[in-house]
């Protein structure tokens, strides 16, 4: 009897560690073992990368802010008189060509326009609101490219080394074709373009019609 005393406490002995080492809850825990899981799996999920659009990286070939493609991407960031200031960085175009007009319509076609003959990345924005400043000009390349679009005003006549970075990614941009007007005057007679079959400093007289592609820098 004794015996069958000491079998049977032992069994309830047992039977309750075996249900303490069952438990599915530990402290601080819903009481829910998938729930828990859930939950510490959201715990410090990284926040999403920002497009180029909306002002993360860029790529050549990007949508840029203005909904145009990126074409330029620099290695540190460069001045223009655009409001990116000291911190611009990328170059846009537009994806289609604004209109075929002269560089000046008026005595600017035939007077040196000031401020207007700079070539390097950045420059274009100067040029661009130079010639439209100067009351030479009554419409031309720089009144064409400078016109908002897509909510943004910033828009400009690209300089000769912009007009020629944009001639080197035309595959990413598309719809460039024959001969694109840069801001770059060259001398008081003629201004810088650029073409479909040379990214040599190219000039001509700025009564001549050619394209216009407008830019922006960001």
């Amino acid at each position: 009897m004794r015996t069958q005393l000491r079998l049977l406490v032992v069994g309830l002995a047992l039977a309750g560690v075996g249900l303490a080492g069952c438990s599915s809850t530990t402290p601080a825990t819903s009481g829910a073992i998938q729930d828990d899981v859930v939950e510490q799996g959201t715990v410090g999920s990284p926040a999403p990368v920002p497009s180029c659009a909306d002002g993360g990286a860029c790529e050549i070939g990007d949508i840029g802010p203005g909904n145009g493609i990126v074409f330029y991407v620099a290695s540190t960031p460069f001045f223009s008189a655009a409001p990116c200031g000291s911190s611009c960085t990328y170059l846009e175009a537009q994806t289609s060509d604004s209109g075929y007009v002269p560089y000046c319509v008026g005595p600017g076609a035939n007077t040196s326009i000031p401020n207007s003959m700079g070539t390097p990345i950045g420059a274009g924005y100067q040029n661009t609101m130079s010639i439209t400043a100067t009351s030479e000009c009554s419409s031309g390349a720089g009144f064409t490219a400078s016109a908002p679009n897509g909510g943004l005003q910033d828009w400009y006549l690209p300089s000769l080394m912009e007009g020629m970075a944009l001639y080197e990614n035309q595959g990413a941009v598309g719809g460039l074709d024959g001969q694109y007007w840069t801001s770059s005057q060259s001398t008081a007679n003629q201004a810088h373009y650029v073409g479909n079959t040379s990214n040599a400093k190219l000039t001509d007289p700025k009564s001549m019609d050619y394209n216009v592609r407008a830019i922006r820098a960001f």
